[in-house]
This record gives structure tokens, C-alpha cells and sequence, in this order.
């Protein structure tokens, strides 16, 4: 399923502060409903919640302002890993992250970036995006999180209170203490650089 009004749909890509939208359209007095996908799987195995363009039936997208968050690869690795080693945290062998997982983070990127060498990030960025960034309307960036869901709010023509949703206070984020274990080498580092060069210039450039 994925996030909808009557004016928008909002698609939830993991770790990239699609919980803390959630909760903002909900402070902001949003009310949003869930558009259900077509049955097909996800193309990375991920759970209802984060329905992709590509599992939501056409006439659920027809007329809705489509929109959705990015994140730095960098950034996001070190989210997910922090995130999926806390205590009774658990993993899903289903989605590659998990199933390739390694409690060394320097290993953990090493063995995605083996198994997808166009970069794991770009990979799943682009089930949502598109190669060429047009199955969504608008890509916003974690980075800039609270106003660029404003700025796709507003494009979207949706009634909304923005000061509530500014004041909106964080949440689910990964653990500090867990990020500050998040080393990689300067060859992994250099590694990532090369294989996720599509977001880097896409949306960083």
C-alpha cells in the first residue's frame, strides 16, 4: 500500500524519513488512506507499506500528485545498518539488505555493492524514480526533508497546516551509538562514490 489523498500519493522508500512524513501529514491534519497495490511483490521483497509505483494499479495513480524521498547513499547505508542492528531488531532474508547482511558495517556495504555493482542504493531509488526519475512527480530529499514535503504538498494543491507540520518532532531514527560503529575505508568509501554515481548526480549534483 502506499500513502494517498485525494490529491496526492506519497511512496515510502525505506530510511529515508518516509515514518516521520507519515506522522507530519497526520500533525498537519492530513488525512491520509491507503491505496492498495496490485498483488504483485515488490520488486526487493519490502513490505506493503513501502508499495512502489510499480505494484499500484494505474487508475489508484491517475490524477494524483505522485511523490517521494531520497537520501545520500552514504547516509542511507549507515541508517539501515544502525537501524537493523539494534537489540531485537529483525531482519527480513527477503529483502537483500538483510539477506546479505554482516555485523561489520565496511563488509556489510561491501557485500551489496558486490551483489548489485550499479550501486544497491540506486538500484532500489530507481524501482521508485525511474531510470529517467518519471514514475514519480516529485523527489524530495531527506536532507531537506520538512520543506520539500511542503514544497510536494503544495504542488500537489493540498490544504494543510504547515506550522503544525513544521513542528512535527523527529522519529524512528536509528540509534546514535550504533551510527558512530558506521567506519568504512577509504576504499569503500571511493567504492560507493563509483557505483552510485546515478544518485549522486541526479539528485546531488
Amino acid at each position: 500500500m502506499a500513502s494517498a489523498t485525494e490529491r496526492f500519493i506519497f511512496y515510502h522508500i525505506p530510511k529515508t524519513g518516509g515514518t516521520w512524513v507519515k506522522v507530519a501529514l497526520k500533525e498537519a491534519g492530513v488525512k491520509t488512506g491507503a491505496v492498495r497495490t496490485t498483488g504483485g511483490p515488490h520488486p526487493f521483497n519490502l513490505k506493503w507499506a513501502h508499495a512502489c509505483p510499480g505494484t499500484v494499479p494505474e487508475r489508484s495513480k491517475d490524477g494524483r500528485f505522485s511523490f517521494c524521498f531520497v537520501r545520500q547513499p552514504i547516509a542511507w547505508y549507515t541508517s539501515y545498518w544502525a537501524f537493523r542492528s539494534r537489540k531485537g531488531a529483525r531482519r527480513d532474508e527477503n529483502f537483500p539488505a538483510d539477506g546479505l547482511w554482516s555485523d561489520d558495517f565496511d563488509q556489510f556495504v561491501n557485500n551489496l555493492l558486490d551483489a548489485y555493482p550499479d550501486g544497491f542504493v540506486t538500484a532500489l531509488y530507481q524501482y521508485y524514480t525511474g531510470a529517467d526519475c518519471t514514475k514519480v512527480d516529485f523527489i524530495g530529499q531527506q536532507e531537506s526533508l520538512t520543506d520539500d514535503l511542503v514544497k510536494a504538498l503544495t504542488l500537489a494543491g493540498e490544504t494543510f497546516d504547515e506550522a503544525a507540520l513544521r513542528a512535527t518532532r523527529q522519529c524512528n531514527k536509528s540509534p546514535g551509538k550504533l551510527k558512530k560503529l558506521c567506519i568504512l575505508s577509504e576504499a569503500t568509501q571511493a567504492r560507493i562514490a563509483d557505483c552510485e554515481r546515478w544518485v549522486s548526480e541526479t539528485f546531488y549534483a
